[in-house]
């Protein structure tokens, strides 16, 4: 006997409730931590031995909160340690040596929507979050941008470089190695994440310029006459090419000379690319642009000439995108309803699932630990809670031989793969 049509359409709107539900709601496998009112605005989280490291900020058009702090969580976002940092705020991602000691960049002295005596500090505290080992100012009250953030990139020789007003060069004891430019050139706004290639060459990018740096730091090569925010750069799997996104185009240049390959501007783009890309294993290029209800996320060939695909997701990207080893794009969104984080299959540019969010998610890029935890940190309203997220996924890890899987290359977030 045939089931009247009545049950057919109880049973779809069973199944449609289901889904609605499990894409758009926390799941019960999901993982959260919050304390206090701490948001996680310009946070990316740090994967190192199966912990979490990740600090706090707020969003510049309020006041910094009360109660900032770098954290230790284990994989089950339990806390495990704080390093309080009162009205002061984590400006990037945290990035270990192989000792253990944990570098991070410190906003110091803003107010709500003012950035005039603000200060950029290197922090370097001890393993065990009990104590600040030395910080050096790396950008002075009065050049402080508002947009922006830094995260320090580490040699495998335990050299630690970072941007400000200038790039600097820290051994692991704080002391200053070299300055580009040099002591006494003109300062440069380098709000960026370097990157280190197999040969331990640098590559960053500022308002004018994309450079690539020695060791020592002397220059190797520099792109210049830009003036347009950027993201920080990435690279091809075999390091033969490097990828900065400028405006709203994506540049890739040789690593060895610098001389450009190509460029590309994908048709009708609004807005800009205000995050990093990530390069698959292939070389193709996926980033969003920043332009309200018009953002847009872009798979773009890995010879320049043309898109994958494109997804218009109507919120903006400031997020950097997530590569999983199952071939799904990870990456939140912030604007009006975006609010969310979503999974989207590589090949198509489709949304597999797409969470809604009590919050947004700016700058705090996707990481995905080896038991296939995706983990992401939001930014509060006011008087609301932040929260890192972890979902989980049928990942199991960042995509295998892939030039930039995620924000700086790695879960370690130390600006080398």
């Amino acid at each position: 006997m045939k089931k009247p049509l009545s049950s057919f359409i109880i049973v779809l709107f069973v199944l449609l409730i289901s889904c609605s539900k499990e894409n758009n709601d926390l799941g019960n496998n999901d993982k959260t931590f919050s304390q206090d009112l701490c948001g996680y605005y310009y946070n990316p989280p740090t994967i190192v031995n199966n912990a979490l490291f990740i600090g706090t900020s707020h969003k510049l058009f309020e006041a910094p909160r009360n109660a900032n702090f770098m954290f230790k969580l284990d994989a089950d976002l339990n806390k495990v340690w704080e390093y309080a940092l009162g009205t002061k705020e984590v400006r990037g991602s945290a990035a270990l040596d192989s000792q253990g000691n944990i570098y991070f960049v410190v906003q110091e002295n803003r107010a709500a929507n003012d950035m005039s005596n603000s200060e950029l500090y290197l922090y370097s505290i001890t393993g065990d979050g009990l104590s600040l080992r030395w910080k050096q100012k790396v950008m002075g009250v009065g050049d402080v941008p508002d947009i922006g953030m830094l995260t320090p990139a580490i040699s495998v020789d335990n050299k630690i470089y970072v941007g400000g007003d200038k790039l600097y060069a820290f051994d692991s004891d704080g002391n200053l190695q070299w300055e580009y430019p040099a002591a006494g050139s003109s300062k440069m706004n380098c709000m960026n994440a370097p990157i280190i290639d197999d040969n331990g060459n640098i590559y960053f990018g500022n308002l004018s310029s994309v450079v690539s740096l020695a060791p020592d730091g002397t220059e190797r090569w520099s792109k210049e006459d830009w003036n347009e925010s950027s993201g920080s750069c990435a690279f091809s799997y075999d390091y033969s090419k490097v990828y900065a996104p400028r405006g709203l185009s994506i540049h890739c240049f040789e690593t060895a000379t610098g001389n450009e390959i190509w460029n590309y501007t994908p048709q009708g783009a609004q807005g800009g690319f205000r995050a990093t890309p990530a390069i698959d294993d292939l070389g193709n290029v996926y980033i969003g642009t920043k332009a309200n209800e018009k953002s847009v996320l872009y798979a773009i060939k890995s010879d320049g000439t043309g898109l994958l695909w494109s997804n218009p997701m109507g919120a903006d990207l400031y997020c950097s995108p997530a590569l999983g080893n199952n071939r799904v794009l990870y990456i939140g969104s912030e604007y009006i309803d975006g609010k969310r984080f979503h999974a989207i299959d590589m090949a198509t540019g489709d949304i597999i699932w797409s969470k809604q969010l009590a919050s947004d998610i700016t700058w705090s890029s996707p990481a995905i630990s080896a038991s296939g935890v995706v983990y992401v940190g939001c930014m509060p309203g006011e008087d609301e809670k932040g929260y890192v997220f972890g979902f989980p996924t049928d990942a199991g890890g960042l995509l295998h031989n892939a030039g930039s899987p995620r924000f700086h290359g790695s879960n370690a977030n130390n600006g080398r793969r």
